[in-house]
């Protein structure tokens, strides 16, 4: 009994001593052949071991071997080191389990043939998968390598690693760890536990770790003759909030598609997809079916459709303010796909029945979008928007962080435009009007920098036209640019202009600095007024103002020619434009001044009824002061015809470039006429000044700084009719045009103040008065006289407001009161042998047809009648639109007092 004891004790310590002191003494790598045929029997598939051999019994059971490599070169696995720990009791009862496994710097090779095989190193046919547990797996530094010889693609992962355990190879294991694909970096996780016989049940997930997406697959995966197959679920997730590498925070909008998944080495089947987009409580919902087809061109068809879609709801601003159609597709094209590129092409189908887009339904909306790693592209869209305008649109999109660029070609037919330029302008309401057919097509280019239309053809209540059109906005110290063509045989200026406001709507449209254009138009409508043969070839740019050609044959009464060029490239501007004016009538003149001057309309109508017909050339001629300075001097001559007067004017100025700071005028001009009415009646004195005999003329001089004190010079003479003007004016005061002037009047025969049944005649008058202009206000002081054979004085004002007010007073020695009542309110005078104090023919415009006001007139003598004269007489004449009054009449009369009050009213 002792003996075996003692055989049992001695070999206890023998192996006890080898193992703590063989490893020092045995070298393991002379057993490297050996080694190499027991694992290349065991794992049934060649081993190779290169580095380094070390094993040990104590503490516990370890081998570590250094270079390895498993397998043929097309499908090897090699590692720079494989450490394992084993589980010294599962070694005495004869099973494999590593208590820690550690693989450094692994290696793998995956490769799947074209019919979806996939190959590996053969493991030995009576290879126990069970047999295997590794409770702590450790992977350093590992890489694999994916090669697809249906696509030729190869997918390489770097910098693997891995920690988990492993009960089994048939499962259950898990772990988790990352890896790094192209630069990005990816973290994953992963666990199995046995299937069906046939497979395995694995749960996977992958985040990108700069961007917040992630992706989880949960299903069966098995083999079928090395055939890969896999049906589960999977589920992509962008969430609201994330923090990306580097510690940066990023928000978005969030978004979750599910779908159950039938995959094969050849395709995968998508079947009921659920996408929502945005937060829970406003997200838009999608369902649909899609097929990923792998090989040499893999790609991924869909579809996606929905009853109903609510983007406002999506983009509600915390204001809850509405956006702009144009800027809510903007916002949502970025936060949808945003700068992202798929590896692969993608074809997605739209159907949505109803889209809430900015307060008003999108419907019908059908499509086809294809993406790829060159960006998005609409290969078709059709939807109806407001207004009845149906749409039709495909082309490329062009989608960044921060812009939405689209060229493709697009085509609009609304019925009702008013109703889509108010829903793309935000407006609740259409404005007024009659509503008229529109038709738009062309090729549209929208980015970042321009917007451009090419082979634009439009159509507006059945008038088109043809050309291009090209926005670019302004850049740093670039000003936005205009190129325009047209070709119309009749064209709507104003409904083009509120068209490109529409297509513009939501954007900053800077007024552009550089402008080209060339139109060819037989009839347009420009701001109201008709025109007929436009043509116009021009460009204004950093280098100045090119005119070709500008021309209008009738421009609401007016034939217009241009042509010139102004170069501004250097410090002098130089050049010459060239003005052709020949107007039968200035109607066309007055309708823009109701528009863009609504305050110069009426006294600009009054000229042009004046005036007539008008005939001028106009040349403006720049070039530089002198060689060795940057002062520019221009010289504009005008001449021509007025109705019956002859034009010449001719201005003078210098100044630096364009400046008016420091620029200098001088300008001479004259009026003249063979018939002295002709100027009375342009001056529009004709209903007080009695026309004379002889030649007229109007001569006007200028002289000083434009932003200063100028010197007035003006004369006006017609027979022995005389009238001068001497003083300053200041142009750019802060409120407006002043002036300081001293007017006198000699020898004007004013058309006697008559009653009705004095006979015609005239009354001589000579004055001087102080004149004084400040803005709106103008003002005669110090007026002295004499009428007829009567002195007189006093002051009138005049507010040059619509209506114009006037106030004062004047002092007369004498007066015909009724005389004057019958001037003031256009009294005609009553023929010769015709009796009664009431004419037959209708009153004719008075003195005072647009002014209101009073002014305190009195006189020494006064006719009230033929018969009867007041001495001392006083009143106020009030005169209005539609009432004249003469109140608080008094005076002595037949050595007794008078007082009364006379109202004239017009009725109807």
């Amino acid at each position: 009994m002792q003996t075996p004891l003692l055989g049992l004790a001695i070999a206890v310590i023998v192996a006890v001593v080898t193992a703590l002191i063989g490893p020092l003494f045995i070298d393991w790598n002379r057993y490297r052949p050996q080694i190499e045929v027991e694992a290349t029997h065991l794992v049934g598939a060649p081993v190779r071991v290169v580095g380094a051999i070390n094993a040990r019994l104590l503490p516990t059971p370890s081998i570590t071997l250094g270079s390895v490599s498993v397998g043929e070169s097309h499908t090897e696995i090699n590692a720079r080191l494989l450490a394992i720990e084993f589980s010294l009791g599962a070694l005495l009862r004869g099973q494999w389990r590593a208590a820690e496994m550690r693989l450094v710097g692994p290696q793998f090779n995956l490769a799947i043939a074209s019919d979806g095989r996939v190959g590996m190193p053969a493991l030995a046919t009576g290879l126990n998968l069970d047999s295997l547990v590794i409770d702590r797996l450790n992977v350093d530094d590992g890489s694999a390598i994916f090669a697809d010889a249906a696509s030729g693609s190869r997918l390489v992962l770097e910098k693997l690693w891995f920690e988990g355990e492993i009960r089994s190879l048939l499962g259950p294991f898990r772990g988790e760890g990352a890896f790094v694909i192209g630069g990005e970096l990816y973290g994953y996780r992963v666990s199995a536990a046995r299937g069906d016989e046939n497979g395995l049940k694995i749960k996977f997930s992958v985040d990108q770790s700069n961007r917040p997406l992630s992706a989880e697959a949960e299903g069966i995966v098995s083999l079928d003759n090395t055939l890969p197959r896999f049906e589960g679920t999977l589920t992509l997730t962008r969430p609201a909030s994330a923090v990306l590498s580097g510690g940066k925070s990023e928000l978005n909008q969030p978004w979750r598609a599910t779908s159950h998944v039938k995959a094969t080495h050849a395709s995968a089947l998508f079947e009921q997809i659920e996408f929502q987009f945005g937060a829970e409580e406003r997200a838009i919902k999608f369902g649909g079916t899609a097929q990923m087809k792998f090989g040499e061109l893999p790609k991924l068809d869909g579809v996606l459709y929905a009853r109903q879609l609510n983007l406002d709801r999506l983009l509600a601003d915390t204001d809850a303010q509405r956006r702009l159609p144009f800027a809510a597709i903007k916002t949502f094209a970025q936060n949808f796909a945003g700068a992202w590129r798929p590896p692969f092409p993608i074809a997605i189908g739209i159907g949505i029945d109803t889209l809430m887009l900015s307060g008003s339904p999108i419907q019908s909306v059908r499509g086809d979008i294809v993406a790829d790693a060159g960006g998005w592209n609409v290969k078709t869209l059709e939807l109806r928007a407001p207004g009845l305008t149906d749409i039709t649109l495909s082309g490329r999109l062009d989608i960044t962080a921060t812009s939405l660029g689209f060229s493709g070609p697009i085509e609009a037919t609304a019925s009702d435009p008013k109703a889509l330029i108010a829903w793309l302008e935000g407006q609740s309401e259409p404005q007024p009007g009659p509503t008229r057919a529109l038709r738009v097509k062309g090729e549209v280019t929208l980015g970042a920098e321009r917007i451009a239309v090419e082979r634009l053809f439009a159509e507006i209540d059945r008038k088109s036209f043809m050309g291009r059109l090209a926005y670019v906005w302004a850049i740093g110290d670039k000003s936005a640019r205009l190129d325009a063509a047209f070709n119309a045989g009749e064209l709507d200026v104003d409904a083009l202009i509120g068209f490109t406001h529409m297509v513009l709507a939501g954007t900053k449209v800077d007024p552009p600095g550089e402008v080209s254009l060339a139109a060819s138009i037989d009839r347009a409508t420009i701001a109201g007024i008709d025109a007929r043969q436009v043509q116009a070839m021009l460009r204004l740019d950093r280098n100045g103002l090119a005119i070709e050609r500008l021309s209008l044959a009738d421009f609401g009464g007016a034939a217009l020619e241009a042509s010139g060029r102004i170069d501004t490239s250097t410090q002098s501007p130089h050049g010459t434009l060239t003005l052709n004016l020949d107007a039968r009538h200035l109607g066309g003149a007055t309708v823009l001044a109701s528009t863009f001057l609504p305050q110069a309309a009426d006294p600009l109508r009054r000229l042009a009824d004046r005036i007539g017909a008008i005939k001028l050339r106009a040349t403006l001629d720049m070039s530089a002061a002198d060689r060795n300075s940057a002062r520019t001097s221009a010289k504009l001559s005008v001449d021509g015809l007025a109705g019956a007067a002859r034009v010449r004017l001719r201005v003078d100025a210098s100044g630096q470039g364009f400046s008016m700071h420091d620029a200098r005028v001088r300008a001479d001009g004259k009026l003249e006429a063979d018939d002295g009415a002709v100027l009375i009646k342009v001056m529009g004195l004709d209903t007080l000044v009695a026309g004379a005999r002889g030649t007229s003329q109007v001569e006007i001089s200028a002289d000083g700084p434009l932003d200063g004190l100028i010197k007035l010079n003006g004369r006006f003479a017609a027979g022995e009719f005389q009238a001068t003007a001497v003083g300053t004016t200041r142009l750019f005061a802060e409120d407006g045009v002043s002036g300081d002037l001293q007017i006198s009047v000699i020898d004007a025969d004013i058309r006697k103040l008559r009653p009705a049944s004095a006979p015609a005649g005239n009354l001589p008058l000579s004055l001087a008065a102080k004149l004084v202009l400040s803005g709106a206000r103008l003002t005669l002081n110090d007026i002295s006289g004499k009428i007829a054979e009567g002195a007189m004085r006093g002051r009138l004002g005049f507010d040059l407001t619509t209506p114009a007010r006037i106030d004062g007073r004047i002092e007369i020695d004498s007066v015909d009161i009724s005389a004057a009542i019958a001037a003031v309110a256009g009294m005609p005078a009553s023929p010769p042998g015709e009796a009664g104090p009431w004419p037959n023919a209708p009153f004719q415009p008075s003195f005072f047809p647009d002014l209101s006001g009073s002014i305190d007139i009195s006189s020494v003598r006064a006719a009230l009648t033929p018969c009867r004269v007041a001495s001392n007489w006083y009143g106020r004449l009030r005169v209005a639109i539609s009432e004249i009054v003469l109140a608080g009449s008094e005076g002595g009369i037949s050595g007794g007092r008078f007082n009364g009050t006379l109202i004239l009213r017009k009725e109807g």
